[in-house]
């Protein structure tokens, strides 16, 4: 399971599925959490790319729950900014930014070096197809360049963000 990022391709999707499910079948023998997260969150790649979405749901609960049970940061963080592209898939809009911004306020709170870096983008992929993408998030407009990590928002992205 930890090596399926290496073969990640259109090629090796069928590959990927069989292993994924031959996992799923040791699921209530993992006793990591993280583990367990990691199989379910691989198997909703997974089941996106085949377009599976009662497969999508399926795990994506089961991440949830495992998330919930654990007071593990960078777990929740995770787990919460995966919630974002969730949303989008079901075409939720208003969802997927309200899961951003705790998503981000969680990466915020928890120190995650990455928090803004996928907050950008995400915020981009909600407000692009409501045409509100030039609405700036105080987040940019007050903390744009200077939140705590070592990684920036992307320049490219910014006149997409900020006004």
């Amino acid at each position: 399971m930890f090596c399926i990022d290496g073969i990640m391709s259109t090629h090796t999707a069928a590959l990927r599925k069989s292993w994924l499910e031959e996992a799923n079948q040791l699921d209530d023998r993992l006793t990591h959490p993280a583990t367990r997260q990691l199989l379910h969150n691989c198997c909703r790649f997974s089941a996106i790319e085949s377009g599976e979405r009662d497969v999508i749901r399926h795990h994506d609960a089961i991440a949830n729950e495992i998330v919930a049970r654990v007071p593990q940061a960078p777990l929740q963080w995770n787990n919460a900014f995966h919630q974002v592209r969730q949303e989008l898939l079901w075409g939720d809009l208003s969802g997927a930014e309200q899961f951003a911004e705790a998503a981000f306020a969680l990466g915020i709170e928890t120190s995650q070096p990455d928090a803004m870096g996928i907050f950008g983008p995400q915020l981009m992929n909600i407000r692009l197809p409501s045409g509100a993408a030039g609405r700036a998030h105080p987040a940019h407009r007050e903390d744009g360049l200077r939140y705590p990590g070592p990684t920036r928002l992307p320049q490219h992205t910014l006149p997409v963000t900020l006004p």
